[in-house]
């Protein structure tokens, strides 16, 4: 008679693992927190900053609240004044790198992360709360975490008052402990809508949870009890927009006419893939469906360890690019999936959710889970660490190749607005002295449809940035001969040519595509370099 054998040694170490995470989850959440700052660390290392940043490190620069406020004033930079605050708080710590750039939104990422894994671990296994947590890592949206600008710090914060809203709210908790919570998002929210203005979006789940909550406590108590704390909360958290109504109304007029991001339903569709990535979409959008289908068939009081003013929340969070669309088309007119980041919060709780409900809370599974999420954020960070690194070698050979033209002293135009403030800041001090931006709103909207950055550079001028910035009139008139970096139907060669002022384009191999991938581009199309020697013509051998 064949004796049965015991699980295998694999499925031993799984089960071991799993009741390791579920008794000491500070320590698996610690060891989460040390693989994300390694790999973000490294990512923020080698990643070249682009023309968002820049701008964020320019304001930094100033050094001072009045001369940042001063220059969002005059439409710089259409966002509040946080995001530079901490990048001026971070240089001035930690020196002017790339990594120091960054750690505000490496922090504020983290802080999402973090609010998520705790919000998980009140309802379920810490297990499946840390593959949720785990889920965001191996998002696209993960890519915003070493950025420095403004998204994630709204993704932290938002997620930092909705977990403070359901400890504020919740009947378990001590009076004590729900004042200092709704205390807590308040700051949240305050501090979210002084990062980001479509933050105003973080009201939507707290107050339809609210609604939801107050509902179901007339049908059992037989009246309406609001949460006064809340209600004064979210009224107090507004309160910022009051001063920053001039800089939204400048920002809007400067950029809404001619905007690179107008508003656009089929760009909604298309968010939740460009911020969750091609698989998760379509797998947590499964786990969504199979949890919301076996809820409407169970019984209201097992439906989930969500309690229904949290689903509410959460399935608004969820819906967070159809909120964002419809915001943009009631004001300002301009859309960007990178602005409804916190969907990712939404999705990564409700698939989290549904997986450990339609798994029957196996520990086999979680653990199947996480190993997948981190299976797909090795995968997706190993792409984003070569797509980097591509791109730092594209961008370093066009400056090299740049710097070993002969000048002659002419200056150089970077016409291609996404890699003039990337060139002047890596370039070598005797290649940056002769750089130059001439700018002619008319001529750029009329041939390119969207002026974005064009309106970023000539609203903070010569002022903000360390280079020329001038119409391109008035260097036309300064200037016969020049050297240009401008991508291929650049407006400025083709104004010269309509013109009558000769432009010969220089016979150098410039890589192809590696400058624009799947990250965020350092130019609008295919480069080249060219030089205008004015009406004379260029001579062959110049």
């Amino acid at each position: 008679m064949i004796e049965r054998q015991g699980p295998g040694r694999f499925s031993r170490s799984l089960d071991a693992a799993t009741r390791w995470i579920d008794a000491h989850p500070a320590l698996a959440f610690s060891a989460l927190t040390l693989l994300y700052a390694t790999a973000a660390g490294i990512l923020s290392s080698i990643r070249l900053l682009w023309f968002d940043e820049l701008i964020t490190l320019h304001l930094a620069r100033l050094n001072s609240l009045l001369a940042i406020w001063h220059m969002l004033a005059r439409g710089a930079d259409p966002n509040p004044p946080l995001m530079p605050l901490a990048v001026m708080l971070c240089r001035n710590l930690f020196g002017e790198h790339e990594l120091a750039l960054r750690l505000p939104a490496i922090a504020g990422y983290w802080l999402g992360m973090l609010s998520l894994f705790l919000f998980l671990l009140r309802r379920i296994p810490a297990i499946w709360a840390l593959g949720g947590a785990t889920a965001l890592m191996a998002m696209a949206a993960s890519q915003y975490s070493y950025e420095s600008r403004s998204y994630a710090l709204l993704f932290g914060f938002t997620m930092l008052a909705i977990y403070c809203w359901s400890i504020a709210v919740a009947p378990s908790v001590s009076p004590r402990r729900r004042s200092f919570a709704a205390i807590v998002m308040t700051l949240a929210l305050a501090a979210a809508i002084t990062t980001n203005y479509f933050a105003v979006l973080a009201w939507i789940p707290i107050a339809a949870g609210e609604l939801a909550r107050c509902h179901t406590e007339r049908n059992t108590a037989g009246q309406w009890k609001p949460d006064w704390k809340i209600v004064a909360g979210l009224i107090l958290a507004a309160s910022p927009l009051l001063f920053f109504r001039s800089l939204m109304e400048t920002s809007v007029a400067r950029f809404s006419a001619h905007a690179s991001n107008p508003a656009s339903f089929n760009l909604t569709a298309l968010t939740y893939v460009m911020l969750l990535g091609n698989f998760l979409t379509a797998w947590l959008a499964l786990l969504l469906l199979g949890w919301l289908a076996r809820t409407l068939q169970a019984r209201p009081h097992n439906a989930s360890h969500l309690a229904s003013h949290e689903t509410v929340a959460v399935l608004c969070l969820a819906l967070y690019p159809l909120l964002g669309y419809a915001a943009s088309r009631l004001y300002g007119g301009m859309f960007s999936p990178r602005l409804v980041i916190p969907v990712c919060l939404g999705m990564a709780i409700a698939g989290t959710v549904a997986a450990w409900r339609l798994a029957g809370h196996r520990r086999s599974a979680a653990i199947l889970l996480l190993l997948l999420y981190l299976t797909t954020f090795a995968i997706r960070w190993t792409g984003k660490a070569r797509a980097c690194l591509a791109q730092r070698h594209a961008f370093y050979a066009i400056l090299h190749q740049v710097e070993a033209i002969d000048h002659q002293h002419e200056p150089i135009v970077v016409a291609d607005s996404l890699l003039v403030l990337t060139m002047h800041h890596y370039a070598p001090l005797d290649v940056a002295s002769k750089i130059v931006s001439p700018i002619d709103l008319p001529t750029i909207q009329r041939t390119r449809g969207e002026d974005g950055a064009e309106e970023n550079l000539w609203a903070g001028g010569s002022d903000l940035y360390e280079l020329p910035i001038l119409p391109f009139a008035d260097f036309q008139k300064t200037t016969a001969n020049c050297l240009i970096v401008a991508e291929q139907g650049n407006w400025l060669l083709d104004d010269l040519r309509q013109h009558g002022d000769p432009v010969q384009r220089l016979p150098i191999a410039i890589p192809a595509d590696a400058l624009s991938g799947y990250l965020t581009s350092l130019s609008h199309r295919r480069l080249g370099i060219y030089r205008a020697c004015g009406t004379q013509g260029c001579s062959p051998g110049k």
